[in-house]
This record gives C-alpha cells, sequence and structure tokens, in this order.
C-alpha cells in the first residue's frame, strides 16, 4: 500500500455559483461534507473573480451577468468541470449551456435532476 489517501480531499476544489443565497446553502452542503473545499458565489462576477476551481456548479439565470457568458469565459480559461444546473426546461436553454462549455446539465424543472452530458465530440 502506498499510504496515499483515495478519497475526496480539500485538493478537491468546488465553486458553486448561484443566484440565490438558499439554493447555493443547499448547494455548497454535500460537497463540503464529502471532504471538498467549497465556495459559494452569487454572481457571475464573483464567480470570474473566483480562485481556479476544479468543479464549477453554475446556475445560468444569475442577477449580473448571463449564466451561459459565465460559462464561456470560465471555459476559455480553464479546463474546470462545469455543471449547469438549471430548472430551465426548454431544450434550447439547455443546448446553449452545453454548446458554449458545460460538460453536464441537471435539470431541475419537475423536481428531480435529470443529468445531460456532452460527448467527446461536442470539445472539437
Amino acid at each position: 500500500m502506498s499510504g496515499q489517501a483515495t478519497g475526496p480531499s480539500e485538493d478537491t476544489r468546488v465553486l458553486v455559483v448561484e443566484g440565490d443565497r438558499g439554493i447555493v446553502e443547499s448547494l455548497v452542503r454535500g460537497p463540503r461534507q464529502a471532504g471538498h473545499a467549497v465556495e459559494g458565489v452569487r454572481t457571475g462576477r464573483a464567480a470570474l473573480a473566483a480562485a481556479f476551481p476544479d468543479v464549477v456548479l453554475l446556475d445560468p439565470g444569475l442577477p449580473d451577468l448571463d449564466g451561459v457568458e459565465v460559462c464561456r469565459r470560465l471555459r476559455a480559461r480553464s479546463d474546470a468541470a462545469i455543471i449547469a444546473v438549471t430548472a430551465r426546461g426548454e431544450e434550447a436553454d439547455r443546448v446553449v449551456a452545453l454548446d458554449e462549455g458545460a460538460d453536464a446539465l441537471a435539470s431541475t424543472g419537475s423536481g428531480c435532476v435529470r443529468p445531460a452530458l456532452r460527448t467527446d465530440q461536442d470539445r472539437s
């Protein structure tokens, strides 16, 4: 045995970007309890100013900047996994988030999370 930990650690940085404080608190709780370093912010500007994360949970409907634009800017500077978390039910909204750099989409429109993933072909 190498003695190295194989589970989650403070080395994995998670950035939660959500305009609603209650939802931020809810989304931060799980990764933090799993042992990840988590930062929760409520605006696109704060997300763009944050330290470079490994994973981003991003609400496309932010109060200051369009979440898709935030996604585009994060993707331009980082290879972090970006998961768009949205209640928007329109197919076009989901496709735009994935087209602009999100790796996955968690849709909560009907009270349950429905993931959608980009394929490697989508990245080219």
